[in-house]
């Protein structure tokens, strides 16, 4: 890790310096993008920046699925599927007929 990149100022840097930790790859944030799509921020571990990625192309991708928490995997997973799914829409069209 670059000694000009300070922990403390990033605290999730903390103990993911070794290239070989697990998970691999963690998120580290979430937004939505100007365009209504699932940004997720994600750190490798070993490298001192981030990558956003698409959350639906990030899926897809399973090489980099594999090497993150199951847990986290998941929910990335059931992200993409309530995007395309809306498990509320059955209760909001309910709720807009009322």
């Amino acid at each position: 890790m670059d000694e000009k990149v300070k922990a403390d100022h990033f605290p999730w840097l903390e103990g993911r310096s070794d290239p070989n930790v697990k998970p691999k790859y963690k998120i580290i944030a979430r937004c939505m993008s100007l365009s209504d799509e699932s940004i997720v921020m994600l750190h490798r571990a070993g490298s001192d920046y981030v990558i956003n990625y698409s959350i639906s192309d990030l899926v897809t991708h399973d090489d980099i699925m594999k090497d993150m928490d199951e847990n986290e995997a998941n929910l990335l997973r059931w992200v993409v599927s309530s995007e395309n799914n809306d498990p509320l829409k059955e209760i909001k069209q309910a709720m807009n007929k009322s």
